[in-house]
């Protein structure tokens, strides 16, 4: 198997939340009514398809250093069995795009990169990897780390549903940031560091007859000042969920079955 790096490369998500305003939707709902019945529902999705596009710029003060990376998901998960299967392709500033094929049974992960490498367990590295929101919304979207937010949701009526949207304050994004660990919570308590918000924009879509969550998207841009140095980070994550709770069994290699055991 090639190097494990490019698994950690993997996708660096800082998805942050949303809330819920008195704003009416239709007739009689409020976006708190939607967020709660959307957690509702969430408690009977088994099975769902899910497509992610992520993108990562990374810019520190060194004009070299530059680096953006795309990276292009698609998942499928059940639940009985408990089985993720992802497969990506990776796209990074000055090197040729890579593939990555991956199985999730139960807490074991097992991966690929390329034709060439052949199937081993890797490190469980998920938060390290995709960043620790990505747990909350992969396979599936998880509205539990926004609870505490769901106050400040806008709500507003779509074609098929609703939509739930935050322009988060720094404020917010450093309540926020508590939630997801020292990592970035952390960073809040540096008084070497400063934090410049320019964008914190939050959206989540949801159908109007099942209340799944059938998109979320998300664009921030930060910039963190240390003394005369600078890093600016831009994420942009545009994620879809369908089929829901009508995913085909999924096939998993017997090399991988073998080492499941």
């Amino acid at each position: 198997m090639k190097s494990m790096l490019k698994f950690m490369m993997l996708g660096v998500l800082l998805l942050v939340a949303a809330g819920c305003t008195q704003v009416k939707a239709g007739k009689s709902l409020t976006a708190k009514d939607v967020f709660d019945k959307t957690v509702e529902a969430a408690s009977e999705l088994k099975d769902v398809q899910a497509h992610f596009a992520i993108e990562n710029l990374s810019a520190p003060v060194d004009p070299e250093q530059k680096k953006t990376t795309k990276y292009d998901i698609q998942s499928i998960y059940t639940s009985e069995p408990a089985i993720l299967h992802q497969t990506a392709r990776v796209s990074q500033t000055g090197a040729e795009p890579w593939d990555v094929e991956l199985y999730r049974i139960n807490d074991r992960l097992f991966g690929k990169d390329g034709e060439e490498s052949g199937w081993g367990e890797v490190p469980f590295l998920f938060t390290e990897t995709f960043g620790p929101i990505y747990q909350y919304i992969n396979p599936t979207m998880d509205l539990s780390l926004f609870e505490n937010f769901k106050e400040e949701f806008e709500l507003e009526p779509v074609d098929y549903g609703y939509s739930l949207t935050l322009n988060m304050t720094k404020e917010q994004f450093e309540q926020f940031s508590q939630q997801l660990g020292p990592e970035y919570g952390g960073a809040f308590q540096d008084d070497k560091a400063f934090l410049l918000v320019e964008r914190l924009d939050f959206e989540i879509v949801v159908d109007r007859s099942t209340f799944f969550v059938t998109d979320f998207k998300m664009l921030t841009d930060t910039t963190t000042y240390v003394g005369r140095d600078s890093h600016r980070t831009r994420q942009k994550v545009n994620a879809t969920y369908s089929y829901f709770n009508d995913v085909d069994a999924i096939q998993v290699p017997e090399k991988i079955r073998n080492l499941a055991k």
